[in-house]
């Protein structure tokens, strides 16, 4: 199942309003096989500095990443990102951390040799935790995502209440809709929905 969903808002949303969906996961654009740092300053529009300095723990399938520009991400690939952890485990898996040349064996790899085959553009997940998420969640949104159904479906159940007092206009395909009654639509539904954020 394929809708395209678009928000329209009339006032302010409140910080975080789609933090919970990032941080459960969604799928963005990549222009194939980019270094992190390019997917997510040029891809995705993230600043660079916001990048530097606000992004303190990454996750590239699993594997902790220090160094943005060597990690290579390719489509199908998921990509975690967070503040800086807290406490032990922060320091052991911290982007930069200290104690990474001791993670070696599980630590993301290196660039991608020169004259690998081209990657064609395709999509990668990303999961935003923490301030990243509330953060960056909306901007992104503007260049659309595809989320689960079933996950849409109880974002808009829990938020359905904040459409109204945030001035918020739901519509599926082009059609206006009601929160509740999209949520009931895609509760059924398998597979994913293209999301979308605009004034």
């Amino acid at each position: 199942m394929q809708m395209t969903i678009r928000i329209e808002i009339a006032g302010k949303v409140p910080a975080g309003f789609f933090a919970s969906l990032f941080t459960a996961g969604v799928r963005l654009r990549i222009a194939g096989r980019r270094s992190l740092a390019c997917w997510l300053t040029e891809d995705l529009g993230v600043a660079p500095e916001y990048v530097e300095k606000n992004i303190g723990s990454a996750f590239l399938d699993g594997r902790p990443v220090d160094d943005f520009v060597t990690a290579m991400v390719s489509p199908g690939a998921t990509v975690a990102l967070g503040a800086a952890a807290p406490g032990l485990v922060g320091v052991s898996l911290n982007r930069g951390s200290p104690l990474a040349c001791f993670r070696h064996d599980i630590s993301q790899g290196q660039a991608a040799a020169a004259g690998e085959a081209e990657v064609e553009p395709g999509e990668a997940t990303l999961k935003l935790f923490n301030f990243p998420a509330r953060e960056l969640s909306e901007a992104l949104l503007h260049k659309g995502a595809g989320v689960a159904a079933r996950a849409l479906a109880v974002w808009l159940v829990e938020r359905a209440g904040e459409f109204e007092r945030h001035g918020l206009t739901l519509a599926a395909d082009g059609a206006p809709i009601p929160p509740r009654e999209l949520a009931t639509r895609l509760s059924a539904a398998d597979g994913e929905v293209d999301l979308r954020f605009g004034r």
